[in-house]
């Protein structure tokens, strides 16, 4: 199965403009949708898209949208997944997105 990296949103976040998570998969975007909704229970989470690509992708996309990453405390910023819905990132989403989450 080819590499996808993904775009979710957590939905009903406070102000409605929850962190987004860009992360990857192998095993099919709709599959790693369903294992962070049951491993982030307290929220809904929100397809956004996918794009084809592997880890070079990812990497270069959480580079390029370094300054949106939520940082928790103490934590190790390179280990982030999550980055706030800046209008470039969502712009990006919008601009590279191949919406249908089966995949």
């Amino acid at each position: 199965m080819e590499e996808h990296v993904y775009f979710l949103q957590i939905e009903d976040w406070p102000d409605g403009n929850g962190p987004i998570k860009i992360g990857r998969t192998r095993r099919g975007v709709n599959t790693r949708f369903r294992e962070w909704q049951c491993g982030v229970p307290f929220h809904r989470l929100k397809f956004l898209g996918k794009k084809r690509g592997g880890a070079k992708l990812e990497a270069m996309l959480k580079r390029l949208f370094a300054e949106d990453t939520v940082v928790p405390p103490d934590s190790d910023i390179s280990k982030t997944e999550w980055f706030w819905p800046s209008k470039s990132l969502l712009n990006y989403i919008e601009e590279h997105n191949a919406a249908d989450p089966s995949g």
